[in-house]
């Protein structure tokens, strides 16, 4: 009879370098081990998880590899960082007992034992207000005639399959259903972008709004073995606020604002009209990927009048300066200054990594919570002021009470302390 130790093991492309990566991991914990019990301790000290400094930064890039990795995407982080923290755990007692165990053994027990090969399935979604005479493969996808894929009207149901006489089929992995339809839906639309490309490229007199197709809430997955089930996912589309419990109060805070805004200066007022319409274009805006230059669009509108290097260091400044001179709390820079840091990748083109964690979308809903405080404080602090210019509303910050207390708490942060700096020389203040 066949057992375990007689199974194959598991096989994938990135097996080599995770079993490399985990043993080098694994001497970094035996390294803690003995320095600590030498009492050579290391002069940036020893953390939580009884590593070095250099020990914790291996374990995070292992934990951020694996959870990006087809094999291992079934695994939340937390989970892989809880399991890895055990797995080092057991190891070091161990080796403070005098036992050796073989690191390899271990590695390869810990990548074997949770690996899991990704499925495939082909993704069919129904693609709203367009229709096409024939088949169209663009490689990334199959935009297909419903006439021609009727065995999905069942799944669906006749009302929702006829709903879209066009549909997208796309061939995706993934190491969950849920990342799987992820990329199926990314192909679909990076599919759907060439389409409408060159539909724009081949028929000029068509009108924008004839380019608006999207697709259809409801989804399809065909499995290998001929399985098939539908899904829905949530659109980004107008929705009833029927059934919601609005504040009791808040007419009088957008009246207070809509009436503020409408005594500030002609130059102030425009300033504020502009974050208006980038907020509203954010609220609309269907990703993160969006959303987040949208947000800082608006805010550099009101914080940055003037032309300056670092941007980024100005906008995290000035908005922790504008919270405290109203007196208030303010958001964490470091969540602004990360978030505009994505901004700046996101256009400039460069390459950002599938947001698997979910952590870009979470900073993007506290990028637009910090983005909303900052819009009703500078309309607060404008109406307040004596400025009549954007530049002397900034300038009249910048040498503010309330300036100096920021500067002494990016001092102190330690983290954040190169922030204040790049934005006092952008703005040309030197520092003493």
């Amino acid at each position: 009879m066949m057992t375990d130790s007689d199974l194959p093991a598991p096989t994938f492309p990135d097996r080599p370098q995770l079993l490399a990566d985990l043993m080098t991991l694994l001497k970094a914990a035996r390294r803690s081990v003995s320095l600590n019990d030498s009492g050579l301790q290391p002069s940036t000290g020893f953390n939580e998880r009884d590593l070095d400094i250099e020990g914790d930064r291996l374990l995070d890039q292992f934990v951020h590899k694996l959870v990006r990795n087809l094999h291992f995407e079934h695994h939340d982080q937390r989970e892989l960082s809880d399991a890895l923290d055990a797995v080092l755990a057991k190891y070091q007692t161990a080796y403070r007992g005098g036992h050796r165990s073989p690191i390899k053994e271990i590695a390869t027990a810990f990548i074997d034992g949770r690996a899991r090969p990704p499925a495939s399935a082909r993704v069919f979604f129904g693609v709203r207000h367009l229709g096409l005479p024939v088949a169209v493969d663009v490689g990334l996808a199959r935009f297909t005639p419903s006439k021609e894929v009727t065995f999905l009207e069942p799944i669906l149901g006749a009302d929702v399959f006829a709903e879209c006489s066009l549909y997208c089929a796309v061939l995706a992995t993934g190491g969950t259903t849920r990342k799987l339809v992820e990329r199926a839906e990314h192909g679909a639309m990076l599919a759907g972008s060439l389409l409408r490309l060159h539909l724009r490229s081949s028929l000029p007199s068509l009108y924008r709004e004839q380019l608006l197709f999207d697709l259809h809430s409801r989804y399809v997955v065909v499995r290998k073995d001929g399985s098939a089930r539908w899904g829905f996912h949530r659109r980004h589309q107008p929705k009833s606020l029927e059934g919601f419990q609005l504040p009791p109060d808040w007419t009088a805070v957008v009246e207070a604002d809509g009436h503020s805004i409408c005594s500030l200066p002609a130059d102030l007022r425009v300033r504020v009209d502009i974050a208006l319409e980038w907020m509203d274009i954010e609220a609309r805006a269907p990703t993160w990927k969006t959303q987040i230059p949208a947000i800082f669009t608006a805010i550099e509108s009101l914080l940055v009048p003037e032309n300056c290097g670092h941007k980024a260091e100005v906008v995290t400044v000035r908005s922790v300066i504008l919270q405290l001179t109203l007196g208030e709390s303010f958001f964490h820079p470091g969540y602004t200054y990360d978030a505009y840091l994505v901004r700046c990748e996101l256009l400039h083109g460069s390459r950002i990594d599938t947001d698997v964690t979910g952590e870009i979308e979470d900073l993007a809903g506290t990028c637009q919570r910090w983005a909303r405080e900052i819009l009703s404080g500078y309309i607060a602090y404008a109406s307040q002021n004596n400025a009549t210019t954007p530049r002397m509303l900034v300038q009249g910050l910048d040498h503010s009470k309330a300036a100096a207390s920021a500067r002494h708490w990016f001092q102190q942060d330690g983290r954040d302390a190169e922030i204040v700096v790049k934005y006092r020389k952008a703005i040309g203040l030197e520092d003493s």
